[in-house]
């Protein structure tokens, strides 16, 4: 039974240094497609970090120097950043978080989409009957043709197969006298 959800504002945060340092990025956490978190430090710095899963790449926003030039993030370190430790160690939990998500996601889809495949019957892998018997009647023919003895019918080569092993081993070793006497002759 699925869940009706509420969509309300749950948090809401003012920019603590007005305009002078930029207008700070709109963000919209109904995006699924998207890790949105909010860090405040000791100074009333603000931080936002975005992970966009699809594109795989984060970026942090912050009104220390200017909301205005967000830092790429990779591997939870932001480049170029001059963070304090509490800012570096919520950064590093942001980008663990945003992976552990992305990988649960990753690991749901492979499931969904491995209970949706239909399975297909199998194929036959022996031709049908009378193909069979069409080959077997080939083959007896040929065998006739070079003289090869065979002790039985037509007919009963074809529906009893009772000289095919003895076949099998007579052309296996006329094939190998026929090998050895080419390498002989080399």
């Amino acid at each position: 039974m699925a869940r009706k959800v509420l969509h309300r504002l749950i948090f809401q945060a003012k920019n603590n240094f007005g305009k002078e340092r930029g207008l700070p990025p709109k963000l919209d956490t109904s995006d699924e497609s998207k890790y949105v978190a909010y860090f405040e430090n000791e100074n009333r710095e603000q931080f936002i970090f975005v992970y966009e899963y699809p594109a795989r790449t984060g970026l942090l926003w912050s009104n220390k120097i200017s909301w205005e030039r967000p830092l790429p993030v990779v591997n939870g370190k932001a480049s170029n950043a001059r963070l304090g430790d509490s800012e570096k160690t919520w950064l590093t939990a942001c980008w663990k978080a945003a992976i552990a998500v992305e990988q649960h996601r990753d690991a749901y889809r492979r499931i969904v989409a491995e209970k949706q495949v239909v399975e297909k019957p199998a194929e036959r892998l022996t031709p049908p009957h009378n193909e069979i018997l069409a080959q077997m009647g080939r083959l007896y023919d040929l065998s006739a043709e070079r003289g090869l003895a065979i002790d039985c019918s037509r007919s009963e080569f074809m529906y009893g197969w009772t000289g095919f092993i003895e076949l099998i081993a007579e052309l296996e070793a006329k094939y190998k006298t026929q090998l050895e006497a080419k390498k002989q002759a080399e």
